[in-house]
């Protein structure tokens, strides 16, 4: 391992319109010590090929090919071949800002940090999480920063820590050291989430900077935007595993409750894809499933209405006692204030 080096992880699959922007974000970094690992998981749109002319013409860029085996898996293999002190992932229909692994490095060294987290710009907006920027340790980390990554507390409140693995440095022995790898996407909804709940497990040492370095770019042919049939039982499966952890792990009930509001609030996005994208029998028909589900119904029992807006406290309701049809009404108004109604 080179302790100056700081490896840098691009799942690529199919980003051959993207590619060369997220590359020149990468060398283009005021941290020149970089090794750039390129994973390519099984592309078939030609990105290959222009993965291998950058490895000419960057000696810091390696290329490995692959089977296709999807996101999760393919960071393994980046955490696998990684020669870095430090490793972070970035994707490969995205970019950076050129100090980003100059800043986080420099916290990481100073604090003997496990991990460095960050924000993030979604289409160049900021989306700052309102942590206070410092060091965590200890106690802290369980009882302050575990329940803040699982989400919001109430409507309006941005107390929360940013799931995504792309916005974050990790020491290469801590991951290592403690056999800690990254999920399947096709297996776990949330596997940035299930990621970084095992790192704040067992991590000593994090910091947390307030800076945004990471651009999030829209995909509209991304999966996370379109109606999933399967979708909805993902995101129960990933509840309950959550449920778990927290009670294997004595987590307070704070941590239930910012799971609850997270989930309920991917549970009414599912909805609106319904009633978006399905005609009214079959969206009705869709949704009646929904609110049927026992956990589902949990849920919106245990939610407290003190922690919703005024929409959400309505949409709780008809959820709770599966009126389907006003869940209905109650997306497509939603979907019309927002300018997404067919």
């Amino acid at each position: 391992m080179n302790k100056r080096i700081a490896t840098i992880v691009v799942p690529v699959y199919n980003t051959k319109k993207t590619i060369d922007r997220t590359i020149e974000s990468i060398i283009n970094q005021t941290y020149e010590e970089l090794e750039i690992l390129l994973v390519d998981d099984g592309s078939t749109d030609g990105v290959s090929q222009v993965c291998d002319e950058w490895t000419k013409k960057d000696a810091r860029i390696r290329c490995i090919h692959k089977h296709n085996e999807g996101l999760g898996l393919t960071r393994n293999r980046g955490i696998l071949e990684a020669k870095g002190k430090y490793i972070f992932f970035i994707d490969s229909d995205d970019y950076i800002e050129n100090n980003m692994v100059a800043d986080m490095v420099r916290k990481a060294e100073e604090y003997n940090a496990d991990m460095v987290g960050s924000n993030f710009f979604f289409e160049n907006r900021e989306e700052n999480c309102l942590l206070k920027e410092g060091v965590y340790e200890g106690s802290e980390i369980v009882e302050y920063l575990l329940p803040r990554l699982l989400g919001r507390m109430k409507y309006g409140q941005d107390d929360f820590l940013n799931v995504s693995s792309c916005t974050k440095l990790y020491s290469v022995d801590f991951l290592r050291n403690n056999r800690i790898t990254c999920k399947s996407e096709r297996e776990y909804i949330w596997e940035d989430m299930v990621l970084n709940f095992d790192c704040l497990l067992k991590a000593e040492r994090i910091y947390i900077v307030q800076k945004c370095y990471y651009h999030y770019c829209y995909n509209g042919d991304s999966l996370t935007h379109k109606y999933d049939s399967n979708k909805i039982d993902r995101i129960i499966k990933i509840y309950s595993y959550f449920q778990e952890m927290i009670s294997t792990n004595n987590l307070a009930d704070e941590s239930k409750d910012r799971l609850n509001f997270s989930v309920m609030g991917n549970i009414r996005m599912c909805i609106k894809q319904v009633v978006l994208y399905c005609d009214k029998s079959k969206a009705i028909k869709e949704i009646k499933r929904i609110c049927g589900n026992q956990n589902v119904h949990r849920i919106s029992k245990e939610l407290k209405n003190q922690n919703l807006s005024k929409v959400q406290v309505l949409f709780n309701q008809a959820v709770k006692i599966n009126a389907s049809h006003i869940v209905y009404l109650l997306a497509k108004a939603q979907n019309r204030k927002r300018g997404v109604i067919q």
